[in-house]
């Protein structure tokens, strides 16, 4: 029996996201690994440094959608055991384990007893388009898997799963095991370790840069009207070459599509519907309302070469 792990019973669900807070959970812990879909470390870190208000407490479509199916979602995976003993987990106020000397919590949405022993079950509401696509040979998307393992880890289960429902034109459901993996959790436990060293010392995780500019803008702020030469940073020289021919290209593209859209004007005429080949265009006037633009804070980035290329070769 791990000594660090606390089963605590919050009383609300607002004092369910506050013990939340507090921890790296279970179903964001997959982030530190740069494999979660819907956020990253860079993220994370600036909810647990508290430059950034995490959202888990707005409603959406998607939460209402899953919180509306969890309780079919339950009894079908009791159908699919029925030898053993579930517990389904509280949604307004749900049981909440942590470690509490690495600081990883989890809610894992079912308890289960069996002769296997204790096991614990997450159950996910997924749109059908959405499993056909990541959830392919029956394997589990690999946040996901993180999810459970990290659950499987703390609650000191045995076994575990994940119940699959899809509701489209038919009610549809899967129990896909997952075996806890002793390395899997010391991999993550290396990661949530060094993740709260980071966020102790202030010092930003490296960026995904195709995911976390936002994030970035957020965390750099307003120019302070000072220089700074990074000629000997050839990462982003290197960026900077790619950066002038993309514009360039775009500009090209540009320039085609402008030419391609006024052909199409001046074969169409009047007309508002025209057919040419495998495509059906319209061109319907319409009026578009003037607006103001809000006012805000911007920093543009403007690129000029200010060396020969051949001189600097």
């Amino acid at each position: 029996m791990n000594p660090h792990i606390e089963r605590l019973m919050p009383k609300t669900r607002t004092e369910w996201l506050s013990l939340r807070r507090a921890d790296v959970t279970a179903s964001a812990i997959a982030a530190l690994a740069n494999a979660h879909p819907y956020c990253t470390a860079l993220q994370l870190w600036q909810e647990k440094t508290g430059r950034k208000v995490p959202d888990d407490d707005i409603d959406n479509a998607a939460m209402r959608r899953g919180r509306l199916l969890e309780d079919l979602a339950f009894t079908l995976a009791a159908e699919q055991l029925p030898g053993c003993k579930l517990e389904h987990n509280d949604a307004t106020a749900p049981f909440y384990w942590r470690d509490t000397f690495l600081r990883v919590g989890c809610t894992p949405d079912v308890l289960a007893v069996s002769e296997r022993g204790i096991g614990v079950i997450e159950l996910k509401a997924i749109e059908p388009s959405q499993f056909a696509k990541n959830w392919t040979d029956g394997r589990v998307p690999t946040h996901i898997d993180l999810q459970v393992q990290a659950q499987a880890h703390i609650v000191g289960a045995q076994w575990a799963a994940v119940g699959v429902l899809r509701v489209g034109h038919a009610v549809e459901f899967d129990l896909i095991e997952v075996t806890p993996n002793a390395d899997v959790w010391h991999g993550l436990a290396g990661l949530v370790t060094n993740f709260w060293h980071l966020v102790e010392t202030d010092t930003p995780p490296p960026p995904d840069f195709t995911r976390d500019g936002k994030a970035i803008a957020e965390l750099v702020g307003a120019s302070d009207g000072s220089a700074i030469d990074l000629s000997t940073d050839n990462e982003l020289v290197d960026a900077l070459h790619k950066r002038e021919e993309h514009k360039k290209l775009m500009g090209m593209l540009d320039e085609d599509l402008e030419a391609i859209d006024a052909m199409i004007r001046f074969k169409a005429g009047a007309h508002e519907i025209i057919t040419a080949g495998d495509f059906r265009l319209t061109l319907k006037t319409q009026q578009v309302a003037g607006y103001t633009v809000k006012p805000r804070t911007q920093r543009p980035i403007r690129q000029k070469r200010i060396r020969n290329e051949a001189l600097s070769q």
